[in-house]
């Protein structure tokens, strides 16, 4: 299909030469002779593209451009300007045209300037179109139904188009990040980029470029407190979303993500999302959700899908799940009011483990939660080795 050009230009001339030349090239190109004609065409059958006049008598060119892009936000403009003019031009391309043509032109540098910016706007297309299905991932990927947790997403919606910084602070594997990533692709500057960077391996120069890049879009600095000091120092255009083990001294906007176990009930959505068309069954599930996560969401995807492995396709039983989930979820061990020797513990503990396990000390480990280079670790200090 064929692109459509409007040239609005008041010389009669020269709207005939456009004409003539792009019609040979293969495209569409209706003609206006000023700002209001020209924008009675758009409304009538939108075009692809806009050639327009900078120094249009009446409405002039920096106007129509404006109203163009208010109504037509996606339409490829070029301007035309005369050699006395450039500086117009250019900030006519600030101001959102494509690029400039400057009088006397030549036909081929149209067709070229022409072809270039349709493929410049193809290519944001799709970009945007990119963004946007990843903005929807990341929305529907944010897995929850606890009222702890949509506590903390309202808390988020709330403070992330009122604030330049905000520190999301929580335990390892919680999914800040993604919370951050969330809080951009709801937020007002979703349209704008995000960049990711790593604080533990971030220098200035590249903190630097990254808060160029972002304009008015959003940096989320993963593990990201010792910046802190700096980013405070500056004159910030872009968002800042900072993730964190800990609270920061500094006296900054924060919010608390809760950790698995304080939305154990989610644990079945997780179990959904990941395990797809095996499905879990309700012992199964009642023992995860009685486990203690210290490593949360990866911990749990990492236990689901060993489980998944070893129920081969089948509904996953409670006898598919790793031995040390059933410790996890026991009665915790009440301590006498005479206190105890906990190396004499331990020590009981191992011996236990590897007559249950009849000396394999693969077994052994996984009885008591550990794995083999810890097991090991602890049978030579209690010279059990």
């Amino acid at each position: 299909m064929s692109k459509r050009v409007l040239v609005i230009d008041d010389e009669a001339n020269l709207r005939w030469v456009l004409s003539e030349a792009l019609s040979d090239q293969g495209y569409e190109v209706a003609v206006a002779a000023n700002a209001n004609d020209g924008l009675a065409a758009m409304s009538h059958q939108p075009a692809d593209v806009v050639i327009l006049d900078l120094k249009l008598k009446g409405m002039d060119g920096l106007a129509t451009l404006a109203r163009l892009r208010e109504r037509w936000p996606d339409v490829v403009v070029l301007m035309l300007t005369a050699y006395g003019t450039v500086a117009s031009a250019v900030e006519a391309m600030q101001r959102g045209a494509a690029d400039y043509l400057r009088k006397p032109f030549d036909l081929e540098e149209i067709g070229f300037k022409l072809q270039r910016a349709l493929e410049r706007a193809a290519l944001q297309q799709e970009i945007r179109y990119l963004r946007q299905s990843q903005q929807q991932a990341t929305i529907a990927g944010l897995i929850g139904s606890h009222p702890v947790w949509l506590a903390c997403r309202e808390q988020l919606e709330r403070m992330i188009d009122r604030l330049p910084l905000l520190v999301l602070v929580g335990e390892a594997g919680v999914g800040k990040a993604q919370l951050g990533r969330y809080a951009h692709a709801t937020s007002q500057r979703h349209n704008a980029p995000l960049i990711e960077l790593d604080g533990a391996l971030l220098t200035e120069p590249m903190l630097v470029a990254a808060l160029n890049e972002a304009g008015q879009g959003s940096v989320l600095i993963r593990h990201g407190l010792g910046w802190l000091d700096w980013l405070l120092d500056q004159t910030l255009q872009p968002r800042i979303i900072v993730t964190s083990l800990k609270l920061p001294e500094q006296p900054v906007p924060t919010l608390q993500v809760p950790n698995l176990n304080q939305r154990r009930s989610d644990i079945g959505l997780f179990a959904k999302a990941w395990l797809e068309a095996q499905s879990l069954s309700a012992a199964a599930l009642q023992q995860l959700e009685q486990s203690h996560w210290s490593a949360n969401l990866p911990e749990l995807r990492h236990v689901l899908e060993r489980a998944a492995l070893a129920a081969n396709g089948q509904t996953i039983q409670p006898e598919h799940l790793p031995h040390d989930l059933a410790l996890a979820s026991a009665e915790p061990i009440a301590l006498p009011a005479t206190g105890l020797q906990l190396d004499l513990v331990e020590r009981s503990l191992l011996q236990q483990a590897l007559q249950q396990a009849n000396g394999n000390k693969t077994r052994a480990a996984e009885l008591l939660g550990l794995s083999r280079h810890q097991l090991l670790y602890r049978l030579e200090k209690h010279g059990l080795s």
